[in-house]
């Protein structure tokens, strides 16, 4: 111990590397802990709530720039959308119209301030959504866009 502080003494270079290094290695300690934390941050996804998933029959559609309301019996059409874990698919009159996949995630939501469950799908498509045992309201993330009804099969 007392030869390596001397040498460092009467040789500046080793003693300067040596505090060098030490701190490089105390900084990449520091930066690999934090790389870790924000990875693991990032894009939280929740699994579905269960009462989420399952088939569901359209009620009602509102909303737009007009303020409409759609309803089977004013647009002639039947809407089915079933969710499974990681799957959306819509039918119309009974043909398949979107197979894509989802995730859930905490997010900024333009309906709130706070962080909202959205369910975000493949497309891109975004929706905050509140789901009971035998309802289900989708809300579409955009401005003048629509709110949907749906009851359990």
């Amino acid at each position: 111990m007392f030869t390596l502080l001397a040498y460092r003494k009467f040789n500046p270079t080793l003693s300067h590397n040596f505090v060098s290094n030490k701190q490089m290695k105390v900084t990449s300690k520091i930066f690999l802990a934090l790389f870790i934390t924000l990875l693991l941050s990032c894009d939280e996804k929740i699994e579905p709530d269960s009462n989420l998933l399952g088939t569901w029959i359209w009620v009602k559609s509102t909303g737009g720039f007009a303020g409409r309301t759609d309803t089977p019996s004013s647009t002639g059409q039947q809407i089915t959308i079933e969710f499974s874990k990681n799957r959306y698919k819509k039918y119309v009159d009974g043909d398949l119209v979107d197979d894509l996949r989802y995730i859930i995630k905490l997010d900024n939501s333009i309906f709130s301030t706070e962080m909202e469950e959205i369910i975000i799908y493949r497309n891109d498509w975004r929706q905050t959504f509140l789901v009971t045992e035998q309802s289900l309201i989708l809300s579409d993330e955009c401005y003048d866009c629509f709110q949907h009804e749906y009851k359990r099969e």
